[in-house]
């Protein structure tokens, strides 16, 4: 409490920065200066107030924390058993379209719940660690918000990080703090920017400013809770949108980039198959970006050389495409080597120098058409 008084009189006394949080006439304390501004009553006298105040906000976090953890759970095995459902409710034709979509559905559900989970609690034990080696307090409170609000993307590790380094500056000496700061921002770029991207191959593929408004929204409206379910919410929202032709458009619209044909062969091999369902959305993507039929191969082939390039799965339709593309430029001995490699699932330097060689190639190609 001393050091925290010592650094409270040294900020009042900053031209500029002391008029804005308030002097009292002998220069006073913490607490004097939070009961002038009515955030507190009664001074010295009411600290154990704020202490009962700090542990309700603890426990209520920690009860959101429970909640979310309850909902995400739920989330994930209602996904697991719609595909059950909508075999009984859809027989017939439209059975395999609907399919499709609860196979998105699942895979990017579970993926983003999955992935986003093990980052936070990485994200959170290393932000208690540096708070702890740093002698902060309510560290564990820090982590647990960390934990929660990195849910939400872009905005939510961000915010997470403020209190504590607000907390950090006013009981640590100023080098010291600022190593802090370096560390924390560290962490989040590390587990956000690298581990995540890393672990899900793809980064959610939906506009940033029309998250931030959906998420602010949902914040206003049910609170953190509803801040950290919008995402997952969102995202059923826009991969169903995708899979009905009228409602199509609407998705691109809500999309981060602009519609690519190589990344939509990606992911329709992603389960190392075409469906017809897929092959006749890829060519209605076609022609809405002008492109010709003629395109349809090379592209195809084109993604799947950078599937097996990104270490991805490439058994099945992606493994036979790149067959296909290497036979055209190679001779039948580089084709072998290739194809063995892909069996193998492990890439040689060698091999690795001739896909790209074949992915040089049929870029050119698909330039000059």
């Amino acid at each position: 409490q001393e050091n925290l008084q010592r650094k409270w009189k040294k900020l009042q006394g900053i031209p500029g920065l002391g008029g804005f949080i308030g002097t009292t006439e002998d220069n006073g304390s913490v607490t004097q200066t939070l009961a002038e501004a009515g955030l507190i009553e009664g001074g010295e006298t009411n600290l154990q107030g704020m202490f009962v105040g700090v542990m309700s906000a603890a426990g209520s976090m920690f009860t959101t924390f429970i909640t979310v953890i309850f909902f995400l759970i739920f989330i994930i095995f209602e996904a697991n058993l719609l595909p059950g459902r909508i075999v009984a409710a859809f027989p017939g034709e439209a059975n395999a379209t609907v399919k499709n979509v609860v196979v998105k559905i699942e895979e990017s559900i579970n993926t983003y719940i999955i992935v986003k989970t093990g980052v936070s609690i990485g994200t959170a034990l290393c932000v208690m660690a540096i708070l702890l080696l740093f002698g902060v307090d309510l560290w564990f409170i820090w982590g647990l918000l960390t934990f929660l609000l990195n849910y939400v993307p872009y905005i939510g590790s961000l915010i997470a990080t403020i209190p504590p380094i607000i907390l950090g500056l006013a009981v640590l000496p100023t080098g010291t703090w600022a190593f802090m700061v370096f560390l924390l921002i560290v962490n989040q770029q590390v587990w956000g920017n690298f581990i995540e991207t890393k672990w899900t191959g793809t980064q959610l593929d939906i506009s940033p400013v029309l998250l931030l408004l959906i998420v602010a929204f949902s914040f206003w409206l049910w609170g953190i809770i509803g801040m950290i379910l919008s995402v997952p919410l969102f995202v059923i929202t826009k991969i169903v949108l995708e899979n009905i032709p009228t409602t199509r458009p609407i998705a691109i619209l809500m999309s981060e980039s602009a519609p690519d044909l190589v990344t939509a062969y990606e992911r329709a091999l992603a389960d190392g198959e075409l469906s017809e369902e897929e092959i006749s959305q890829l060519g209605e993507l076609r022609d809405v970006l002008g492109l010709s039929a003629s395109d349809d191969q090379v592209v195809a082939e084109l993604a799947a050389i950078h599937m097996a390039l990104e270490g991805k799965d490439v058994s099945g339709d992606p493994h036979s495409l790149i067959l296909a593309a290497s036979s055209n430029l190679l001779d039948s001995e580089q084709v072998v080597q290739i194809d063995d490699a892909l069996c193998k699932g492990e890439l040689s330097e060698e091999v690795t120098t001739l896909l790209e060689y074949v992915q040089e190639k049929l870029e050119e190609e698909n330039e000059s058409d």
